[in-house]
């Protein structure tokens, strides 16, 4: 969540939502990798592949974050900081 919200502020609201979808992703399974690498066995165990796990988080954060990141784009444009292109 804290990559989304600098990658706003730093990048604008469509850049920021697309760095947060695609490197968000890459960053929160390199963290899984290295922290907590052994309930990798908890996942296998209950039928999970490492492929499920990365395809199911992706798809839950890019549903979650649309609402989100149509709030952020409809304040942007009301009050005239953003540009869509």
């Amino acid at each position: 969540m804290s990559m989304g919200v600098v990658s706003v502020l730093l990048f604008g609201v469509i850049y920021g939502y697309l760095i947060f979808i695609t490197l968000g992703i890459v960053v929160g399974v390199l963290g899984f990798e290295t922290f907590r690498k052994n309930e990798y066995y908890f996942y296998y165990n209950k039928g999970f592949t490492r492929l499920k796990l990365i395809k199911a988080s992706f798809a839950i954060n890019l549903i979650a974050s649309i609402p989100l990141f149509l709030i952020v784009l409809a304040i942007s444009i009301l009050f005239g900081n953003a540009s869509i292109i």
